[in-house]
Parts: C-alpha cells; sequence; structure tokens
C-alpha cells in the first residue's frame, strides 16, 4: 500500500513467511476491520485464499475503504487506519465476513505490499508471486469472487439472473455422466426458447473467468467455492456444469435451438462458440495441468504449452503472460533475482517485474526453443499487444515481427463476451509433438543449438537469427477469405471453371491444408462435399461456409466446411513461384497471412513444421538512423507468418535443402 498512514504495518517478510488477513467477524454495510498478521507458510497455517478480479483502479476513488493494523500490536502502537480499496474487493470481503466468527484468508491486494520503489522494484512482490502456487495449493479452501450483481462493472447482471444460473448450473451438475446428455437435450427442447440459457452464458461470461493468474489459483486449490452476490456454488458441480453445455454446443446445437426463438432467429450464431469461452478453457485445463500418481501431484505441461493453451487469459502486466503460468509448467521452476539454483528436474526462471515485456518475451523464447528444438513458437500468436498503464490507459506494445500478437488468435470476444472466430487456426497445430500436423523442414528433430539465435540487446531493433532455404516467391495472391468463406476468385484462379465435375485436387486439398481437423489425411469424400457446395448456387457465387453449417442440417458439411473455416479464415489465395529452377512449369497453390503481397519471398526454416512468408526491405526504403548502425543492413527482414504450400508440407523439399542464416526484426 502506498499510504504512509499505513506503510508500517509491512514490515520485511522472512523466508517462507506470508501475510493473512484476519477479517473481523460483521453483517450489513457496517465498517470493515482486518487485522494483518505474518506466518509461516507450512501445513499448520489454516487460511482461505481470494480468487478475485481487481477491476479497474479509477474505481478505488469511489469512497470503498477497509480498518486495517498490524495483529501483533497493541491498539495503543498500532490503531486502525483507513485503506483505500477497489470496490470489487469490499464487496468481496462484505460477503466473505461471518457475522460471528473471523475469517483467516489470503488476498494479494492486501497481504502483499504493492508499493514499488522509485526505480519502480518490488522485491516483496516477486518474492511472493513465485509462492503463488504454494500459497493457493495450501489453503484449506480457494473462495473464488464473481463480483457482485449491478454493481461496478457487473452492471449487466442482475441478482435474480445470478440466482437463475445457479440453480439452473446445479441442476446440471447433478447430471452423474455423459449419458444423461441426450436427456438434457429433451431438456433444453422443452424450455420456452432457451431462455433459461442466457443467464447461464452471461454468468459464465464474468470478467474472473479472463484472468490469466485464475488458472494458476484454480489448478491447485484443494477445494474451490464460486460466490456472486449472495448467491454460491461448488465448483465441480460448476465444471461439470460448463463441460456438459459445451459437449451440447460442440457441434451447433445449441445455436440452432436458438434459432427457434423470435428474439434471436435472425442470428445463426446467437450463443458465440461455447468452446473458446474463457470458462470452459479453464474447466478444460484445469483438469489437466496436474495428475496425481502413486499419491504425488505432477505437472503435466510444459511452459511453452501452457502460454499457448491459455492465450485467452489475459493479464494486466504484461510479463505476468509468463509469470502467471511459471508455477504449473513442469520444466521451470519460478524463482528471484539470487536464487536461480537449478530445481529438480526444472531450470529456473527469474520473476523480476524490473525487465520489460521484451526481455521476458525473449528469456521465454530463448529457454523454451532451446527445449522444443522446434521454432514453431514464431507461428503461435500468444503475446499481448497492448498493456495497462498506472492511469489504466491502455498502451499499445511495439512487438517484433517475430513475437506473435494475440491480435492474431483464432477467437476473440466481442464486447458482450461472446467468442467467435476472427482468424484461421495456426497451422503448426497445438505445442504438443503428437499433434504437429506437418514436417516441412524434415521429420527429424533439430540436433545443435544454432539454429535459433536471439539478440534483443538492442529494443530498438530486437532480432533473431533462423536457418533457411528459399522455396519461391508469392507470384499471384487472390483477396482474403472474409469470414471463412471461400471467393469465387479463389475458384477460378485454381482452374476449377466446370461446376459439373468434381474440384481438381490441388483446389480442395489447399482449402483444407490436406489434413482433417484431427490431423488426419482427409477422407475420399471431402472432394464431394465441395462439389455439392458449389453445384447448389454455381463456381460464380463462391462457397459460403457460413450458411452450409449453420443453415443445412449435413453432417458432412459440418465437418468439412468447418475445417475449412479453420484454414481459410482471412488468409488468402496465393501461386507460387518455385525457386528451382530445374522445375519452374509449376507454380502450386498456397495459403498466405493477410499481410502477404506479390513477391514476398517463401521460405522453410531449420525446425519449423511449416514455411513462412517473409518481406524484405532494401536499405533504401528505410529511414537512416546514424545512431543505430543495425537499422542499416543492405535487406531487413521481416517475418509476415506462416503459410501453406501444397505439395511442400511433408519435409520432401528439406531433403536437399542448403540452409543459411536470415536474420529477421
Amino acid at each position: 500500500m502506498a499510504q504512509d498512514s499505513i506503510r508500517d504495518i509491512y514490515s520485511e517478510l522472512g523466508d517462507n513467511e506470508i501475510r493473512v488477513m484476519h477479517l473481523w467477524p460483521g453483517h450489513g454495510k457496517g465498517n470493515i476491520y482486518v487485522e494483518l498478521s505474518k506466518e509461516k507458510l507450512d501445513d499448520h497455517l489454516k487460511f482461505e485464499a481470494l480468487s478475485w478480479q481487481w477491476g479497474k483502479k479509477g474505481e478505488k476513488d469511489n469512497g470503498f475503504q477497509i480498518h486495517i493494523r498490524n495483529k501483533l500490536q497493541s491498539e495503543t502502537d498500532s490503531p486502525f487506519r483507513p485503506c483505500p480499496v477497489r470496490p470489487n474487493f469490499w464487496w468481496a470481503l462484505k460477503r466473505i465476513q461471518k457475522p460471528e466468527r473471523e475469517v483467516v484468508l489470503w488476498a494479494d491486494a492486501i497481504c502483499i505490499n504493492q508499493e514499488e520503489g522509485a526505480d519502480g522494484e518490488n522485491s516483496e512482490k516477486s518474492t511472493q508471486i513465485s509462492m503463488m502456487t504454494e500459497i493457493y495449493g495450501k489453503a484449506e479452501r480457494v473462495i473464488v469472487w464473481l463480483g457482485e450483481p449491478e454493481q461496478g462493472e457487473n452492471t449487466d447482471i442482475t441478482n435474480t439472473e445470478v440466482e437463475h444460473a445457479v440453480r439452473y448450473v446445479e441442476q446440471l451438475g447433478n447430471l452423474d455422466d455423459l449419458n444423461h446428455i441426450a436427456s438434457m437435450h429433451c431438456g433444453i427442447f422443452d424450455k420456452a426458447g432457451l431462455h433459461d440459457l442466457e443467464p447461464v452464458f452471461k454468468l459464465f461470461r464474468r470478467g474472473w473467468f479472463s484472468r490469466r493468474w485464475i488458472v494458476q489459483e484454480i489448478s491447485v486449490a484443494r477445494k474451490a467455492i464460486l460466490l456472486c452476490g449472495e448467491e454460491k456454488l461448488s465448483w465441480e458441480k460448476f465444471a461439470h456444469s460448463v463441460a456438459l453445455l459445451e459437449r451440447v454446443g460442440r457441434d451447433g446445437t445449441i445455436n440452432r435451438m436458438l434459432k427457434m426463438r423470435p428474439g434471436t432467429r435472425h442470428v445463426s450464431n446467437y450463443a458465440g462458440n461455447i468452446s473458446a469461452l474463457p470458462a470452459y478453457r479453464l474447466v478444460q485445463n484445469a483438469s489437466e495441468l496436474r495428475q496425481e500418481r502413486q499419491g504425488v501431484w505432477r505437472k503435466e505441461r510444459t511452459l511453452e504449452q501452457l502460454v499457448c493453451f491459455l492465450a485467452a487469459f489475459k493479464a494486466s502486466r504484461s510479463q505476468d503472460t509468463i509469470y502467471a503460468v511459471l508455477g504449473l509448467a513442469s520444466d521451470f521452476e519460478p524463482v528471484t533475482t539470487g536464487n536461480e539454483a537449478k530445481c529438480e528436474n526444472r531450470e529456473s526462471f527469474v520473476v523480476d517485474y524490473t525487465r520489460t515485456p521484451l526481455q521476458v518475451f525473449g528469456q521465454f523464447l530463448k529457454v523454451t526453443v532451446a527445449k522444443s528444438k522446434s521454432v514453431d513458437i514464431l507461428c503461435r500468436p500468444w503475446a499481448p499487444f497492448k498493456q495497462f498503464c498506472e492511469n489504466d490507459e491502455v498502451e499499445k506494445i511495439k512487438l517484433p515481427s517475430w513475437i506473435p500478437s494475440l491480435a492474431r488468435k483464432p477467437y476473440q470476444p466481442d464486447q458482450n463476451g461472446k467468442m467467435y472466430r476472427y482468424n484461421a487456426d495456426p497451422l503448426v497445430g497445438a505445442a504438443i509433438p503428437r499433434l504437429k500436423f506437418f514436417t516441412a523442414s524434415g521429420p527429424e528433430p533439430v540436433e545443435g543449438t544454432d539454429f535459433f539465435n536471439l539478440n534483443i540487446e538492442d529494443e530498438k531493433c530486437p532480432k533473431i537469427t533462423l536457418k533457411v532455404f528459399h522455396v519461391g516467391t508469392i507470384e499471384e495472391i487472390w483477396d482474403s477469405a472474409v469470414f471463412g468463406n471461400i471467393p469465387a476468385s479463389w475458384l477460378r484462379a485454381a482452374k476449377w471453371e466446370d461446376e459439373d465435375k468434381l474440384p481438381p485436387d490441388e483446389v480442395w486439398r489447399t482449402m483444407v491444408a490436406n489434413r482433417t481437423n484431427q490431423g488426419n489425411h482427409p477422407e475420399p469424400w471431402y472432394p464431394r462435399a465441395f462439389h455439392s457446395a458449389v453445384r447448389e448456387k454455381g463456381i460464380r457465387h463462391g462457397i459460403n461456409t457460413h450458411q452450409l453449417i449453420h443453415e443445412k442440417d449435413n453432417a458432412a458439411y459440418s465437418e468439412v466446411f468447418r475445417r475449412v473455416q479453420a484454414v481459410v479464415w482471412n488468409r488468402k489465395l496465393i501461386k507460387m513461384k518455385k525457386e528451382d529452377k530445374a522445375n519452374l512449369s509449376w507454380c502450386p497453390l498456397g495459403l498466405a497471412p493477410e499481410g502477404a503481397k506479390e513477391g514476398h519471398k517463401i521460405y522453410i526454416a531449420l525446425g519449423c513444421s511449416v514455411p513462412i512468408v517473409i518481406s524484405e526491405k532494401s536499405v533504401n526504403q528505410r529511414q537512416p538512423d546514424p545512431g543505430n548502425p543495425s537499422r542499416n543492413p543492405s535487406t531487413q527482414h521481416t517475418l509476415i507468418g506462416e503459410c501453406y504450400v501444397d505439395g511442400m508440407m511433408d519435409g520432401h523439399a528439406a531433403k536437399m535443402a542448403k540452409w543459411t542464416d536470415l536474420t529477421i526484426v
């Protein structure tokens, strides 16, 4: 806390010590009294931990305060002093407070000294953050605070809606297995136009579910309970209900049923993508991040996997993109500066908030690429492109081209929190070796360490150097596939001119990247699905994938054109001119990012499972910078993104490769 009047409450913590709050008994709207004590974090300490959303800084000027003092000192030596707090925190304490007994609680806002030094350093905060996994893991119970309905940032949900949503979720949570899904279908159909589900989705879209730190807080919890206003719900029932609704909605059933309702029948995808909701992503990941084996909890995900899998969760500080998931990683251990000794089976990763976002991101890339022997991370969106400043204003983060921002994430929320597709899925697939769809640079793991070199000493011009070989140049390019629909120009460019004939193999293979959503080679009937779709309106109309998925009750259409959307959404069709002079007549089709242009080069990089598009800019196109010689090479290379080139995705082109260095800024 920054106020001089309460600064002396925060005496220095010893090794393995934390502070806990002793929340005095109370009820109604009376004052909130809190005493702080220092305690050893061991198995004898009995306390609960609060998981909550801080909210906007400006809100704490609205007169919300608690009264706080040091528990170990007398009333005379340490009187209660007023302490401003966020409204959301004040409401949380009011709902947690018991009328007859004190509550021993750990909450980061009060139990960690938030004050930073003149240099921006806060060693206590870094140390306590490195202990967060242990703190939440040793708490008797984690209390999740979703907010007070009709207050602050929760004005979009009423008390009545919360009550209804909790009752509905409890009913779903009582279903004991997936055999009840069929009966649940019937139950939903019987409801009047699905009006019951809207409050449920509102509950799922509470801001808490989007916080990055909550993944750790829930994953390690012994027991958890959700509070929203005066309503409460066990984590087990909540998780069960979210999983059931996602299962029912996965094939579009819920959205199709919503079309029966007068108020929503004009919107074919009213509920959005339930699978992409942070609430479902949390439930899905929380049960998979740790597994108990022979009485010992083992962490199941690497740091790279965590950062990529949890891209749906936000952090107010850019560094927390990495720091918030460190405690869950199987290969790294969060430590503070000066305590970098290796832990058993894991390497240390220093938590230091004085480091810039680029320094933290660079450290993350360096260690994860070295472990995975892959540079596919350069093609997966994971880095925030904006952050909140001290005055709560949003500041854009300038990233080098080789750090893909979350703006490229496939699913993103609209202003109401519903998740919709904005981009295609990454061609490199998930950060799991068995889910790698392609092997453009060869099937064997990369040997050595010189295939990736990172240099961020000059933060004005950070760069990486890759081992690459040039396979071709974009000779022709066509419009983007807006909303995942295939333009007629694509079909004409691919020489599909007769709608009475099956599409050329190169056409349909490119539209699905020659893979199913599971990474297998497409079924033989895939081209017939394209043929059937085109015959409905003709080649000159292109293919409206949205209509085929949401307005046709056709399982083949659903499978094929969901895959098409996942591959082509906002990508451009290209024709590549090969670098191989022995076979210049073959100009394969492909797919490139929205920013690709004619003349851009296509390379295969050692350790990358897909080709990449590179923009070259000569020195006379750049502004001179006498004070920065690194800005003045003859050519500057920028990574535009990954691409698909038909016939070049399985490593055949790499067999005769002569690898050369390419520096990218």
